[in-house]
């Protein structure tokens, strides 16, 4: 009996009415006697694999961006400057870095050139390097290989000594020579006579492979 002499019901564990058997009632919510759940399976037995997927860092490079994109323009020369170039191409002007080397081979505005590519893609860039020649396009990959030496450096560096000389210095280790390239020291000279050397006497192209 409960509090005030009423008889307990079968909501509070009492008989059921016209039963003769005690029937407990349990929450609605608990399993009871039966056995958990298990995690889904589909037809077959085989537990589903799920691989969540990983968020992309912004700004990351794709495998896309990190392609060759460009590697040749041939347009008409629009814009003229040292160290920059604009080249129009079926009326789209692409802005073109090139190296003091690069830049007195260059024609008249107006006219048309024809240049190597080397796409630079950062994750605040897209920058578009320009090169007269083979040779001057494989020194500038091959410059990229030493530590501390990135895209407007090896630039800086091409403009400052011809390839032939430059090749020649990378071949001969000479550290001094060099040193005549803006922004190189002496200390990263030798770093970069220590990183290339190799390289350049077997050749820029074969270095890269």
């Amino acid at each position: 009996y409960r509090s005030g002499g009423q008889e307990a019901g079968p909501v509070h564990g009492g008989a059921v009415a016209g039963s003769g058997s005690f029937a407990p009632v349990g929450c609605r919510r608990c399993v009871g006697d039966r056995d958990f759940p298990g995690p889904w399976r589909p037809p077959g037995g085989s537990r589903p694999s799920f691989q969540p997927e990983k968020p992309q860092r912004r700004g990351a490079c794709t495998a896309a961006s990190r392609s060759p994109l460009i590697a040749r323009l041939e347009g008409v020369l629009s814009v003229k400057a040292p160290t920059r170039l604009v080249v129009d191409v079926g009326g789209v002007g692409y802005e073109v870095l090139v190296s003091l080397q690069t830049f007195e081979r260059l024609p008249e505005t107006g006219k048309t050139v024809a240049l190597n590519i080397r796409t630079v893609v950062r994750e605040d860039a897209f920058l578009l390097y320009g090169f007269a020649t083979a040779l001057e396009k494989d020194l500038f990959d091959l410059l990229l290989r030493a530590n501390r030496v990135g895209p407007r450096l090896a630039q800086a560096i091409l403009s400052g000594i011809s390839a032939g000389a430059l090749l020649r210095a990378l071949s001969d280790s000479d550290a001094p020579a060099l040193r005549r390239a803006p922004g190189v020291g002496a200390k990263l000279a030798e770093r970069i006579c220590l990183d290339l050397g190799d390289g350049a006497r077997i050749g820029p192209r074969r270095a890269q492979r």
